[in-house]
């Protein structure tokens, strides 16, 4: 990561106003877990490129990672509401930035885009969302839907390990637990952590929240404090604030990883 860094820091001296470039180093920072270096970088590329949308998620998320700064989190993703061209690849951050400032009503409003690669993923979340809300037969109606676009699009991608994550969580979420739980060792045969953490953090991250939804708390703990010991795009208060995590925060080992201090690389 290191040498990502230094290689990213001479791309932005050469070119100081490419904010894609200066968004690179920030989202390299926030997984080394420098969160000052990863804000600036951040502020910069908004200051540079304030019509594009993924400093904004960045941002957000920062606050969040760094010290559980919701509010900073909500005027940041407030301020993004001047882009006026969305793009499908960052609806995920930003359906999760949403639900951990506690704007489910907004998270809704940005799933109608999709995410690439999962057909499910709209009702996927929007099933979460209910299920938090209470509404039970609105939750199931989505994962069903989920199950059948996903079911298919899985079918014709066996080696996708997207998709097979996605049925984990449609799985679990119709209280289809040990169907989750094959779905779960596919993923981790296709896209182990070990083998590449930059790619494979978010989808380490779903297997974390499927075991907490089918109760399989010393796994789901397992893959958090596995991931809190690499460079990623998490920390002590994102995992605290997660609501897919709420199931786990009575537990002792959970308290332990919540408080201890964030690795920095």
């Amino acid at each position: 990561m290191h040498d990502a860094a230094a290689v990213l820091v001479h791309a932005v001296e050469l070119d100081p106003r490419a904010a894609a470039k200066i968004g690179l180093l920030a989202d390299t920072y926030g997984r080394m877990r420098r969160y000052a270096e990863a804000r600036r970088c951040a502020e910069e590329a908004i200051a540079v490129a304030p019509d594009v949308e993924l400093p904004y998620a960045m941002g957000a998320w920062l606050h969040i990672m760094e010290n559980g700064d919701t509010a900073a989190a909500r005027r940041v993703a407030s301020d993004a509401r001047r882009v006026t061209t969305r793009t499908p690849a960052f609806t995920q951050i930003w359906v999760l930035i949403y639900r951990l400032i506690g704007d489910n009503q907004a998270a809704l409003a940005v799933l109608p885009a999709g995410f690439p690669g999962s057909p499910g993923f709209a009702y996927i979340e929007s099933a979460a969302i209910y299920a938090d809300l209470g509404d039970t037969n609105r939750a199931r109606a989505c994962y069903d839907t989920a199950r059948v676009v996903t079911e298919e699009y899985a079918h014709s991608r066996p080696n996708n390990a997207l998709a097979h994550n996605d049925l984990a969580t449609i799985y679990a979420g119709l209280g289809l637990a040990d169907m989750a739980r094959n779905e779960l060792r596919i993923v981790d045969s296709l896209a182990p952590l070990a083998q590449d953490y930059i790619s494979n953090v978010e989808l380490a991250s779903n297997v974390a929240r499927v075991y907490t939804m089918i109760g399989d708390y010393e796994p789901a703990i397992d893959r958090l404090e596995l991931l809190l010991d690499s460079p990623a795009m998490m920390s002590r208060q994102t995992i605290r604030l997660n609501p897919f995590f709420r199931d786990l925060r009575d537990h002792p080992r959970f308290q332990e990883l919540a408080r201890r201090a964030d690795r920095v690389f």
